[in-house]
């Protein structure tokens, strides 16, 4: 988003790192809370809800902060869409070593962890800018971000949800205590 901000927007680099530093303060600001949250009420609805009203939001935010491009208004945006991605990162970053045996699960989780964000995340930008080039258009990439949402969202569907479980080495399933 900074990138954007400034070659697509108009804003200077410091409008937009300062966008960046709020997303990572409303991370760290609400990730307890919704760690808690998701202890509470499970990982799988707080990560589908979170994601449907992301693929919701990501369209008319871009559509906003394209009509109207004032540093008030990126961080009005990015606030929100923070605060939807905090929602699931959270639940999700504890989700996928769930799915795991504890004797492989810091290994599986950091393999399936690290091609997802390679993969969806480090050709974000590339994709981003060749779909800003291809299309002209300046909401190419909210496009982006929702068709990788609702990938995301799909693959949720088919996800156990293992909140206030635990699994042993054989990978059996027993409630925790």
């Amino acid at each position: 988003m900074p990138t954007y901000a400034v070659r697509e927007l108009g804003f200077t680099p410091s409008v937009a790192l300062f966008g960046a530093a709020l997303t990572g303060l409303i991370s760290f600001a609400f990730a307890p809370f919704v760690g808690k949250l998701s202890d509470v009420v499970g990982r799988k609805p707080l990560i589908l809800w979170s994601r449907i009203a992301l693929a919701v939001l990501i369209y008319p935010g871009f559509l906003w902060l394209n009509a109207s491009p004032t540093p008030k208004v990126l961080f009005v945006v990015l606030g929100v869409f923070s605060f939807g991605l905090v929602v699931q990162t959270v639940p999700g970053i504890t989700m996928l070593p769930e799915m795991f045996p504890k004797a492989v699960r810091a290994s599986g989780m950091s393999l399936v962890y690290s091609v997802g964000v390679a993969l969806f995340g480090g050709f974000a930008p590339f994709i981003s800018t060749w779909l800003l080039n291809a299309t002209g258009s300046k909401l190419a990439p909210a496009w982006y971000l929702v068709a990788m949402t609702v990938v995301s969202l799909l693959g949720l569907l088919w996800l156990r949800d293992h909140t206030g479980r635990d699994i042993d080495a054989a990978g059996a399933h027993a409630a925790s205590a």
